[in-house]
């Protein structure tokens, strides 16, 4: 039982280090290493919400926005009541002119708060 606790504490120190090397990196908006990072993140953690609406905030700097829309969607399954995840996946879908999808997750973003 130890050793599981001890292991599952490294993963977790392991996908923090990743997330902030992917923060540092999207500073620098190297978005490509910055993606690269959140992926690793994901990967560590793939239960983690936080990790898809990251990766997800990079693809859409790159102008990836299907790429970006499937993880804040993989976000917000994971997450539901994430309303920061509902906002930037409406801008997302405003930038593929889908209309009726931003206004759906703008309306969402603003019921949770």
């Amino acid at each position: 039982m130890e050793l599981t606790k001890r292991k599952a504490g490294w993963y977790m120190n392991l996908f923090y280090e990743a997330m902030e090397k992917a923060i540092d990196t999207a500073e620098i908006r190297d978005w490509e290493k910055a993606i690269a990072f959140f992926s690793e993140a994901i990967r560590l953690d793939p239960t983690n919400a936080r990790g898809y609406c990251s990766r997800g905030m990079a693809y859409g700097e790159n102008e990836e926005w299907d790429k970006a829309i499937a993880d804040f969607s993989e976000s917000i399954r994971l997450d539901p009541s994430d309303a920061v995840t509902y906002m930037n996946r409406g801008v997302t879908y405003g930038e593929k002119q889908e209309w009726n999808n931003e206004d759906k997750d703008f309306a969402m973003a603003n019921k949770l708060g």
